[in-house]
């Protein structure tokens, strides 16, 4: 026979499996720009990217609308490699897209981006990851300088116009 100790911890050890396996990260794990599963990356890795500008940070995107949860989250990775290709796309002169990314961000919202006051640019942000040439909801939004200033987003706001993501 089992002892009282022995099943409290057998049980524990069946919750505690449960737990995990039904766990939302587990469910929704996040991706990094070519899609897979994130892994946590290095000191060393980080270090090693270039110093230019701020470097951007994760963007979540996800909005309540009508009761249910919308929109994309983004981890830094993605959000400085699509920040990253339009920095390279406007230094070469060129665009992408039907709307010509990169292009200046108006700011007819009156949105505000407290590191970054003039001189604002937008590229895309792709659902599964990278850099977009066809635009979605969201865009990372830099500076000329190369600044990353923010991220905004289409989902959940009436006709064109955008709001800050967290």
């Amino acid at each position: 026979m089992q002892s009282f100790a022995s099943k409290i911890t057998s049980l524990l050890l069946v919750w505690a499996t449960l737990v995990l396996i039904a766990s939302p990260a587990q469910a929704y794990p996040t991706l990094d720009e070519n899609g897979r599963p994130y892994m946590q990356r290095s000191f060393n890795e980080w270090s090693m990217l270039d110093k230019r500008g701020k470097r951007a940070s994760a963007c979540n995107c996800k909005v309540t609308v009508g009761g249910k949860l919308q929109g994309s989250s983004y981890i830094a990775p993605v959000v400085q490699k699509a920040m990253d290709r339009g920095i390279e796309l406007g230094k070469k002169k060129q665009s992408a897209g039907a709307n010509d990314y990169p292009h200046p961000y108006n700011n007819h919202e009156g949105l505000k981006f407290p590191s970054c006051k003039t001189g604002l640019m937008e590229f895309p942000l792709l659902n599964k990851g990278g850099a977009s040439r066809a635009p979605e909801a969201d865009r990372v939004v830099y500076d000329s300088k190369g600044n990353f200033c923010g991220c905004m987003t289409h989902t959940g706001v009436p006709g064109n116009a955008f709001q800050i993501c967290k």
